[in-house]
């Protein structure tokens, strides 16, 4: 395994704020190690997750606010006002070549004396949410390299590697941690190979980083490492959550949408909006609501907006004036967010109703949630013949089966034979069936899927838990893989031979956490190499919150190489495909 280069420059960026005419002392300059974001305690969430989500930008920083050191030099160059701090990237971090080299030549430079404050933030990676972020890629519209492996190159793969390895070191720093326990999916060599390098940077060549004072002994952290391979069913499916359905139907790239293209006719300061848990309250509130649920809650909400724009024009007094004047700011900020989630559910409806939707996914769910024989492969084929339905969702269908019923070899020939027939559905598409079993097949995942090898009695004892809860609807019934692991790793019932700790991690270290019947470990992050789903992001969610009402102290993260949908995860197979066949 080639080791990780170490933190690049992308994990010490170094905050100068500069307060117009302000003027201090040269030894003012204060350098703070670690990190240092805005942080609610009490939310138990990424570090920074506010801090990085203003606007959709990664760090507090404006554009056109970067002041380098020469700037600081030429005092007839202005200094805008800055609101907030000024991010700059400086190309070493200081822990590899010394804080106080550094911040002599920062202040030799600062000849009117601008800088206040210096501060060191780890951003080597991208928060969405509280437990939630990613990997960022120099090229974000190209698929994961993880999803194409192994055919691609080599380097590319290692590089990929190494940015993964990065991030993760990113965020264990920031959350000032321990050296972490490190766990990998045996069956893949994209796990080991991200596991291997943390491993080594993080107990070799920037040990100093994790220090053993961080924390009490035993409140190590566990980095999980999957690949997307074990769960090719998520990404596939058709969602009905908030968040979840943006991201499918439209797309969510960093917490931003895309209405241009639109055929709703968004209004034009809604062209491209900003979806954040942060930002907005009503998205926090409702991000994992069921599409059913949701239209109530939007009316709702332009109940209370009307009501609210009532009384802002019931102006009789000087009173009533200035009352109207001083709200005016969070009235705009309030039309703005209504016209949003209005302007997302009216295109969300459109494309539920234009694409046949509800009739696709009560099929995607019958067929992963309860079918137990290639039967339901008629069904399909009805869909597939019907060009009511949209060629994606049908080539979803064919896959979804093609995993499910991987063995029915003559049964999967024919409905690929007839998506190209009569499905309307291109032979480079079509070939994505064959990815999918290439990629994401029985010899590639680790345990069992589908649960197939539980016996009558146990399958019968699940039907009826399930019946006596119940299920939101039938077209959410679907839990994602990354639910039944992560209970197995709480419980301490992970099956060693699935999911091994890394062999360099000491023994008494790993069975203090890891072992069975061992203490939970207080940070879990989980990796999926390859990417996330939203669907996941819910499910770690609803596992956060169960951890924290039974108040154990356990907060879990989650990332990966991106967030899938189907359209990006379905593309990337199409490439896989075309990679392995030249």
């Amino acid at each position: 395994a080639r080791p990780s280069e170490g933190l690049r420059a992308e994990n010490g960026v170094q905050g100068v704020r500069a307060e117009g005419a302000a003027r201090g002392r040269r030894d003012e300059v204060v350098h703070q190690h670690g990190l240092h974001a805005e942080r609610d305690p009490e939310a138990g969430g990424l570090p920074g997750g506010e801090h990085r989500q203003r606007g959709g930008r990664q760090a507090a920083a404006h554009e056109g606010d970067m002041l380098p050191a020469p700037v600081l030099q030429q005092p007839a160059v202005p200094v805008p006002p800055l609101p907030g701090a000024a991010v700059q990237r400086v190309p070493p971090i200081l822990h590899e070549h010394g804080a106080d080299s550094y911040l002599e030549d920062l202040a030799s430079a600062d000849g009117e004396e601008l800088v206040k404050q210096v501060h060191e933030y780890y951003v080597d990676y991208l928060v969405l949410d509280a437990h939630l972020f990613t990997v960022p890629k120099p090229m974000p519209k190209l698929p994961s390299c993880f999803l194409c492996a192994p055919y691609v190159d080599r380097q590319a793969l290692l590089a990929e590697v190494d940015r993964t390895v990065e991030a993760i070191a990113a965020l264990l720093l920031s959350l000032k941690a321990r050296k972490p326990i490190i766990r990998y999916q045996r069956s893949s060599d994209s796990a080991y190979q991200i596991a291997e390098s943390l491993y080594r940077l993080s107990y070799f060549q920037c040990e100093s980083l994790f220090a053993t004072e961080r924390g009490r002994l035993g409140s190590e952290p566990m980095v999980v490492v999957v690949d997307r391979c074990s769960d090719p069913i998520t990404p596939l499916l058709s969602q009905w959550t908030y968040q979840a359905m943006v991201h499918e139907l439209v797309g969510i790239e960093n917490n931003r949408v895309d209405l241009t293209h639109a055929a709703s006719r968004a209004p034009k300061d809604q062209k491209q909006v900003v979806l954040s848990a942060y930002q907005d309250p009503f998205f926090r509130e409702q991000m994992y609501r069921n599409y059913g649920d949701l239209g109530l809650e939007i009316k709702h909400l332009v109940d209370s907006f009307q009501s609210q724009s009532a009384m802002n024009h019931n102006i009789q007094s000087i009173e009533d004036m200035q009352r109207f004047v001083e709200n005016y700011p969070e009235f705009r900020s309030q039309q703005g967010n209504v016209s949003k989630h209005v302007a997302l559910m009216t295109e969300l409806s459109r494309l539920v109703e234009e694409r046949n939707l509800m009739t696709v996914s009560e099929l995607e769910q019958e067929l992963v949630c309860n079918a137990t024989s290639a039967s339901i492969a008629d069904e399909i084929l009805g869909v597939v013949q019907d060009p009511a339905v949209h060629g994606e969702d049908k080539l979803r269908l064919v896959m979804l089966f093609a995993i499910k019923f991987e063995r029915e070899s003559d049964t999967i020939r024919r409905l690929t034979a007839a998506l190209a027939d009569r499905g309307g559905v291109s032979a480079r598409k079509c070939a994505a069936v064959r990815g999918v079993l290439d990629y994401g097949g029985i010899g590639r995942r680790s345990g069992d899927l589908f649960a197939s090898d539980a016996s009558f009695l146990s399958r019968a004892k699940q039907s009826a838990v399930k019946g006596l809860k119940g299920v939101d609807n039938v077209y959410t019934q679907h839990q994602p893989l990354v639910a039944a692991l992560l209970d197995q790793v709480l419980r301490g019932k992970v099956k060693d031979a699935d999911y091994p700790v890394h062999s360099g991690i000491p023994a008494a270290l790993a069975d203090s956490i890891a072992g069975k019947g061992a203490a939970t470990p207080r940070d879990l992050i989980l990796v999926i190499a390859g990417g996330i789903t939203y669907e996941e992001a819910r499910a770690v969610e609803a596992i956060n919150a169960a951890q924290a009402q039974a108040q154990t102290g356990t907060r879990i993260f989650l990332g990966g190489n991106g967030v899938l949908n189907s359209k990006a995860f379905i593309a990337a197979l199409e490439e896989r495909v075309r990679a392995e066949n030249m």
